[in-house]
């Protein structure tokens, strides 16, 4: 099984010196990231098999910019057990070109489960639908994984949902990914890079302060469906007071509460026992992981 050992360059386009306290959470925050994106590279890959053996500092500068870079240790192998050039093991047992090597896979890793981190504290501080700046970047990361690895963007995400489908798990992504941004938030928002990944201001701006997040709250889940069928019960159909509730045919089969998200208007779904529209389902955390709760219909396609 080779050993790999794979730098991960971390600068903070910082002024001045960094204090000691920022510069241990970003190190602390970093290497958690690290172990949480190794782990994640079977799925992204699969038939490999990638174990972390530590994660260290190879050097460290305080002064204008911050810069950390760290060495992950990884034993590789495949199930051939294939000892060859990186690439070409990569290539050999996933049977898709994939990078050019494990350190671009495992720093884009790194920037997934951070921006995962920070979609899940937005999610829980603002209850935003709408996407922002920090979403966007996810979303951009998804892709770029999703195409460097030959999987779809559905599984990248079903990945990551499934790594971080409990409680404690999504509590210490959520502290860890915030800490990373505090060398950064304390000066404004600086630039920061990752690798490949530069992490610009305006979207650091959109990250939230450590002690925004009420780690007692529920997590919720937003996520988008175009053209999903919703089905309305008789029951359901004239709730100007109660409100309304659908079933989201092929995603569960309990009633939820569904919010209507303007332009649209009760009067379209009065009297129909099905609509097919764009929604957004919110799930929240529970001990079993996420479930569905909630529904936010924005528009109608078709109605009957």
């Amino acid at each position: 099984m080779p050993e790999l050992f794979l730098p991960i360059n971390i600068t903070y386009d910082t002024r001045g010196l960094t204090p000691v306290r920022d510069v241990i959470s970003a190190l602390k925050s970093a290497d958690e990231l690290i172990r949480d994106a190794s782990s994640l590279i079977p799925s992204l890959v699969p038939n490999s098999d990638v174990q972390l053996r530590g994660v260290s500092v190879k050097r460290l500068s305080q002064e204008s910019p911050l810069r950390e870079i760290l060495v992950a240790t990884l034993w590789v192998s495949s199930q051939d057990d294939i000892e060859v050039g990186v690439t070409t093991a990569i290539k050999a047992v996933a049977g898709y070109d994939v990078p050019d090597s494990y350190q671009t896979l495992l720093s884009l890793a790194v920037v997934l489960v951070l921006f995962y981190g920070v979609e899940l504290a937005n999610n829980l501080i603002t209850k935003a639908v709408k996407e922002g700046p920090a979403r966007r970047q996810l979303n951009a990361i998804i892709a770029d994984m999703a195409q460097k690895t030959g999987q779809s963007t559905d599984a990248v995400k079903r990945i990551l949902e499934s790594k971080y489908s409990k409680p404690g798990l999504v509590k210490t992504l959520v502290r860890h990914s915030l800490a990373f941004f505090i060398p950064s938030k304390r000066e404004g928002s600086a630039r920061i890079q990752v690798g490949d990944v530069r992490i610009e201001p305006e979207i650091v701006n959109d990250v939230p302060f450590t002690g925004q997040v009420d780690e007692d709250q529920d997590f919720t889940l937003f996520k988008t469906y175009d053209g999903l069928s919703l089905s309305l019960h008789a029951q359901d159909m004239d709730k100007s007071k109660t409100g309304w509730a659908a079933v989201p045919d092929g995603i569960t089969d309990r009633r939820l509460k569904l919010k209507l998200i303007t332009p649209v208007e009760p009067s379209q779904l009065w009297g129909k026992s099905k609509v097919i529209g764009d929604v957004v389902i919110i799930s929240k955390m529970t001990s079993r992981g996420y479930e569905p709760a909630e529904i936010h219909l924005s528009s109608i396609i078709a109605a009957e």
